[in-house]
């Protein structure tokens, strides 16, 4: 009877450490992380400081252009706050009111950032099977950096398989429409902390949007003068809507000669729906007894904030 003996030689063996593979899944399923760095998204560069968590809900700032926003994200909703940013998309100004506004670029860019899991699928995708690691070290930190042509991932040397750091070529996907990224990892497991307001602009109900009155060039005039004093009278467009917040016009008559403000008076305007126009007018008095030469002029006063 003859014993025989089969000893393992060679083969295909799991390696013992991390890997790309299992960096980026630590990287997706961990209950929260931030992510701080750069990204583009539709061909325009932003700057993010964004935590995020298993919920794909999000807080932090996103900025482009120089304009930053402030965000919260309840994983329904993407709230956000940046009176610059929302200056150069909406037609009325918001202040320092919170806004939803599903459209916006940095919404959108908040909803890709927080699909960890897609990125992942999508970097790992980029990344094929031409993956090398080497020594590597980000922010002081001694690390494993798993290499391809075009997305590097570092992991901390001897210890988790979360990444600290993710940075792809540029024109690599990450996600539907997001491509370069570049972000430091950090805070991994540290719940969110949310503020979700009460009360914000809405993008879809222009009953929240603030009044926003502006001239119809031409229709300022002077009506019923007498000795007295004149009434002025203009009419205005309502670029806002019916939210929070008063608007009123002053109307003046100045001396044509010195510039000088002879007398005034304030006229409200009214709610009114987006695009609506208002006729305003009130009477102005002053002596016209002695003649003289006269301008009407007007100050609006929108909301300020």
């Amino acid at each position: 009877m003859v014993a025989a003996t089969l000893a393992a030689c060679g083969g295909n063996q799991a390696p013992s450490g991390p890997t790309l593979h299992s960096s980026l899944q630590a990287f997706a399923q961990a209950p929260a992380v931030r992510m701080t760095g750069s990204v583009t998204y539709s061909n325009v560069a932003y700057e993010v400081d964004l935590s995020v968590d298993s919920r794909r809900r999000a807080t932090g700032t996103v900025t482009t252009g120089g304009s930053a926003v402030q965000v919260q994200d309840d994983g329904s909703v993407v709230y956000m706050q940046g009176k610059d940013y929302f200056g150069k998309l909406l037609k009325f100004p918001v202040f320092d009111r919170w806004v939803k506004y599903p459209a916006a670029p940095v919404a959108n860019l908040v909803l890709q950032l927080t699909d960890r899991a897609g990125i992942a699928r999508s970097l790992e995708t980029a990344a094929g099977t031409k993956v090398k690691s080497t020594p590597g070290l980000v922010s002081g930190v001694r690390t494993t950096s798993f290499l391809a042509p075009t997305v590097t991932v570092d992991v901390p040397r001897g210890g988790s398989a979360r990444p600290v750091e993710i940075d792809t070529a540029p024109a690599i996907q990450a996600g539907p429409d997001i491509s370069q990224l570049a972000v430091h990892l950090s805070d991994y497991g540290v719940p969110l902390a949310f503020d979700i307001p009460s009360t914000f602009v809405d993008s879809a109900d222009s009953g929240t949007w603030p009044p926003y009155w502006v001239y119809v060039q031409g229709t300022l005039a002077f009506q019923n003068c007498d000795n007295n004093g004149c009434a002025l009278a203009a009419a205005f467009t309502n670029n806002g809507g019916k939210g929070e917040g008063a608007a009123s016009v002053h109307f003046l008559v100045k001396n044509s000669g010195s510039g000088a403000e002879v007398a005034g008076c304030d006229a409200p305007l009214p709610a009114a729906d987006s695009g609506g126009t208002a006729n305003v007018s009130c009477r102005v008095a002053y002596d016209r007894s002695q003649g003289g030469n006269f301008g009407g002029t007007f100050v609006m006063h929108n909301p300020t904030s």
